[in-house]
């Protein structure tokens, strides 16, 4: 592992980090931002250059700890454990409450083993720049590019312009999971139940996709 530490500047934020990393090494990365409120939420860590994924519909929680055990460990004193990063769909409750199981082709995680990281602490006031696999050569001066690239995108003015288009407004071309008499039929079914005292609230919802 190597670490290179920087004094925080006003200009270099965790956002505009990650808007260069992005443009420079493209997806998958991560931003987990925090605002100094207190002790326990003082980091913002700007995470990219995967070297594990782990994406699965099944056994999500047993293949998640065999991708954490093959993860490389962050020293027991700094502020960032290592392992993974990443999300879990809305169907990983069919993982904890079986009762509820509804079948889903969608995967039900998505985490990362990341080799590179930024780690703002708001309240030393530094910026962490730590990679496990990379040389030293590089990291060096990969980091100090990075971070001049940021300052300078703090800077300049947002385009909202490339909110102004109709084709963000067009939803002709969505596919939805199940036809509007179904979810009616359902959103009536759901009101009996409540009625009938066996749920006191029911979310009863319509997914829909499309190619973008």
């Amino acid at each position: 592992m190597i670490l290179e530490v920087f004094d925080y500047e006003k200009e270099v934020t965790p956002t505009s980090v990650f808007s260069v990393v992005r443009k420079k090494y493209g997806a998958p990365l991560a931003l987990l931002e925090s605002a100094m409120t207190d002790e326990k939420n003082k980091f913002s860590i700007v995470a990219f250059e995967p070297i594990q994924k782990v994406v699965t519909s099944e056994r999500p929680l047993e293949k998640i700890r065999e991708g954490i055990k093959k993860s490389k460990k962050f020293p027991k004193n700094f502020h960032f454990g290592g392992g993974l990063i990443g999300y879990f769909n809305f169907e990983i409750f069919n993982e904890i409450e079986s009762r509820c199981s509804k079948k889903t082709k969608k995967p039900l995680a998505l985490f990362y083993e990341f080799s590179c990281f930024f780690i703002f602490d708001h309240e030393q006031q530094k910026i962490f720049s730590v990679q496990t696999t990379k040389k030293n050569d590089f990291f060096q001066a990969q980091n100090r590019d990075i971070l001049a690239q940021a300052k300078k995108e703090r800077a300049q003015p947002i385009d909202l312009s490339v909110f102004k288009n109709d084709d963000l407004s067009d939803f002709s071309h969505f596919q939805y999971d199940q036809t509007e008499a179904d979810f009616f039929e359902k959103v009536n079914k759901a009101k009996q139940k409540i009625l009938d005292g066996e749920v006191f609230q029911m979310i009863v919802s319509n997914g829909f996709s499309a190619e973008i």
